[in-house]
């Protein structure tokens, strides 16, 4: 995968920036959060269980991104710790 700045990124997916983080291209993307890189994108599947489920685990696991339909408050505060952006998809 290229690199994709997060406004490209946003574009692409037809995705809101919920939330602006550190500057970053992103170049890695998963679905599994225990297979993501530090700096990497994470997207949220919806299944039998909702991929956000594992926003917190991909944080801590290094995501920059998140790319998802919900973020609650908690969620929020954690990846502007780290920096990370939050792309909201419907």
């Amino acid at each position: 995968m290229l690199p994709f700045s997060p406004q490209r990124l946003a574009h692409g997916l037809a995705a809101r920036i919920v939330q602006a983080g550190r500057e970053v291209n992103f170049s890695e993307v998963s679905t599994d959060s225990r297979e993501l890189r530090h700096g990497g994108l994470f997207v949220a599947l919806q299944g039998d269980v909702p991929g956000e489920r594992y926003f917190a685990d991909a944080l801590g696991a290094g995501a920059l991104g998140l790319v998802g339909r919900h973020f609650d408050a908690g969620l929020r505060r954690q990846a502007a710790r780290v920096g990370a952006w939050l792309f909201q998809v419907l």
